[in-house]
């Protein structure tokens, strides 16, 4: 190992500036940080109070009241200071700024790159070394493995799909997964399931492997003790809680990898738009909650009425492949039942139906106290789209509808935006 460590690099100095704004109040996490021991050692610094120093950085980066409160400027120092300094979830600072969350996170990234910049300057990390037990060698692997991250978690940005899952069978899979490795450690875990079968559509790839490495993360400290795990659907946000209850809590060995498990599962979930919570009990480190907030929605039923089995097969395979829940029947007379028990969200109905007239069972639809609400599109090869709009449809499509166009349809009409007809 180099005696004298090598030199900052802007990629190391974001990672440790990242990992310290995570753990603002956590004196502990703070002191193996990299950058955090340098500035602690540094002749400047020396003796000052690291948390007032990196409160002080993001301070200097408010603007001028002069300038608009419209200005990147702004944007910067109100991301850093609600979502570090006044401890805001990603959610809310996003809600404050007006941007979507996957806006919020890229501009999260960029407030933390602007804040590196200005230590970068205000420091001369340039021409500064590393201390000594972080060698040049262990930078270089260091921005390797950074590199190698950021293209993988690019990908799966990208590739993420969601999926419709139930809650309790999700997460009695988490707890089978790592059910091995808790039984190596004497951990008993326990998850209090929801019981009502609910069907959730979330991204199931990212955010299982972000609720195995939040066990992995967690599990080698609990070594003879327990975890709880219970889950609330709330509107449109499932939580996931971890609740550790270590009974020799300070005799378990500390686990050298739980910041990295953690910080990949906060990278994933943020991915699919949920936040992380973790929250430390004074004075007891190893008796954390875990909060993993998910956005998500239920999963939609569509109701499809036509008397073309071919179409209705069609139907099953567009609508299961985009996660909706798939109901289909030939039988115009079976449609009033079939809707009242089910309450889809969405009827879509032929008009060439045998036996009853598809306009007339429109009109039953409309009529009917409990399915009145329901958005019912005509879907049909006759070009009578002012027929259909005039005696109550919520939409007219012309067959043949491809999969895509049935996409845009359904959500449309699904949407929390779309009112409910009358």
């Amino acid at each position: 190992m180099n005696e004298t460590g090598g030199k900052w690099t802007h990629e190391l100095l974001i990672a440790d500036l990242r990992s310290a704004l995570r753990n603002l109040y956590d004196p502990d996490e703070l002191r193996d940080n990299i950058f955090i021991k340098w500035l602690a050692g540094n002749s400047q610094e020396k003796g000052a109070d690291i948390q007032h120093s990196l409160m002080s950085a993001i301070e200097a980066l408010k603007p001028d009241p002069r300038v608009s409160l419209q200005s990147d400027a702004w944007r910067t120092y109100h991301t850093l200071s609600s979502r570090y300094i006044q401890q805001f979830q990603q959610r809310e600072v996003a809600k404050e700024l007006g941007l979507s969350l996957r806006q919020m996170r890229r501009q999260d990234s960029l407030a933390i790159r602007a804040l590196g910049e200005y230590l970068w300057s205000h420091y001369d990390l340039g021409n500064q070394v590393i201390p000594a037990g972080a060698s040049l060698k262990e930078n270089t692997e260091l921005e390797t493995e950074l590199s190698g991250q950021k293209e993988e978690f690019s990908w799966l940005e990208k590739s993420q799909s969601t999926e419709s899952v139930d809650v309790d069978e999700f997460i009695q899979g988490l707890v089978n997964t790592c059910l091995p490795l808790a039984q190596a450690l004497d951990v008993r875990l326990i998850y209090e399931t929801i019981g009502q079968h609910t069907r959730l559509f979330i991204p199931l790839t990212t955010i299982r492997q972000a609720g195995l490495a939040v066990l992995s993360a967690i599990l080698p400290d609990i070594r003879g003790g327990k975890i709880n795990l219970s889950a609330k659907v709330d509107l449109s946000l499932l939580t996931i809680m971890i609740q550790p209850a270590p009974e020799n809590m300070f005799k378990s060995p500390l686990n050298a990898d739980r910041n990295e498990n953690y910080e990949i599962a906060r990278r994933l979930i943020e991915l699919s738009g949920g936040d992380l919570e973790i929250s430390a009990t004074p004075g007891h480190p190893l008796s954390t909650q875990v909060n993993i907030k998910i956005p998500t929605r239920k999963q939609l039923a569509v109701l499809v009425i036509d008397d073309n089995a071919d179409t209705l097969h069609l139907f099953e395979r567009y609508l299961n492949n985009l996660g909706y829940t798939f109901i289909g029947t030939p039988n115009p007379e079976e449609a009033i039942e079939l809707a009242d028990r089910y309450s889809p969200s969405l009827i879509l109905l032929d008009v060439m139906l045998p036996g009853v007239d598809g306009w007339e069972l429109l009109a039953r639809l409309r009529e009917h106290p409990n399915i009145c609400r329901i958005p019912v599109v005509v879907s049909t090869i006759l070009p009578q789209e002012q027929l259909a709009l005039a005696l109550g449809a919520a939409d007219f499509v012309r067959k043949p509808i491809s999969q895509a166009g049935l996409l845009a349809l359904v959500d449309r009409l699904t949407g929390p935006e779309f009112p409910k007809v009358d």
